[in-house]
């Protein structure tokens, strides 16, 4: 077995599930990626907060080296959290930081099931109005900066009017 330290600059690099090396001690499963994937779905140990999962995130996103990497971040639970990244590169390099970091309280990372930013939004607007108001909904960010939900949602459904009509957002 190789660890992902000793391939992690290959660029054939496959998480291994069974290389808990990286994880000083720690028990961390690495899901599979596809070559599309921007979405990955984080389980914890323990309960942590939004603004701790955002610490977490940040880690990640340095020792990754991408600065803004995310643009939805998503906490159902207090244990579990739902990650769109900005491109499929950020994904697969947040991703690889994951299986390499020092993270004590991650215990998974694995692609969702739900993939890109239009379509997670379009499931959150699929539960209804009353849902926004929600402490829990989900955070929209642009550039590093949190973006206020209602202006990304319309943002969201102009650009989905446009494709529906042929002409792409620019």
């Amino acid at each position: 077995l190789r660890s992902a330290d000793s391939v992690a600059s290959s660029g054939d690099w496959k998480p291994n599930p069974l290389d808990h090396t990286a994880t000083s001690g720690a028990i961390m499963e690495m899901g599979d990626l596809d070559a599309s994937a921007t979405t990955l779905v984080l389980r914890t140990s323990k309960k942590l907060t939004f603004q701790q999962m955002l610490t977490v995130l940040d880690r990640v996103c340095v020792l990754a080296n991408c600065q803004h990497a995310y643009d939805f971040v998503y906490m159902p639970w207090t244990k579990l959290a739902i990650v769109n990244f900005c491109s499929v590169d950020n994904c697969r390099l947040c991703f690889r930081a994951f299986g390499t970091s020092n993270e004590p309280h991650i215990r998974f990372v694995g692609q969702a099931v739900i993939q890109g930013l239009q379509a997670n939004l379009a499931l959150f607007l699929s539960k209804g109005a009353d849902y926004m108001s929600d402490p829990g909904a989900p955070r929209i960010f642009a550039n590093g900066q949190e973006v206020d939900m209602q202006e990304a949602l319309n943002h969201f459904r102009i650009s989905e009017a446009r494709s529906k009509a042929g002409r792409p957002d620019l």
